[in-house]
């Protein structure tokens, strides 16, 4: 999978202390129609894993976009985050980010032609 995530340097915002800094992506469609932004937050007892909420998307127009459909769970911050199934695949920064593009693909098919999400 071609890596088209674009890297944004840490902004001059402050941290509050005890408080963290998720790491924020824009992924770009293999075609390069559409824009996804992803926000990794690093979660578990032990922070084991990360959870990859979605900060923007183009809209599902007209498509169901109900949760089961679109592959989307309630993020603990607001909006929505990527439904994995198993949220210890997203065990490292690369893997979350490979997720959020494949997610991405699969969404962005969904919303210009209809077809669900393949089974795994």
């Amino acid at each position: 999978m071609q890596n088209l995530f674009q890297d944004h340097s840490p902004g001059s915002e402050e941290i509050p202390t005890g408080g963290w800094r998720a790491v924020q992506d824009v992924y770009r469609t293999k075609d390069g129609n559409a824009y996804f932004t992803f926000s990794f937050v690093k979660v578990g007892i032990f922070f084991t894993h990360y959870e990859i909420d979605i900060v923007s998307q183009p809209s599902y127009g007209d498509r169901e976009a109900g949760q089961h459909s679109t592959h989307r769970l309630p993020s603990a911050r607001g909006g929505y985050r990527v439904c994995l199934g198993d949220d210890s695949q997203a065990d490292s920064l690369f893997n979350a980010r490979k997720w959020a593009g494949t997610w991405a693909e699969h969404t962005w098919n969904y919303i210009c032609t209809g077809r669900s999400f393949p089974n795994r």
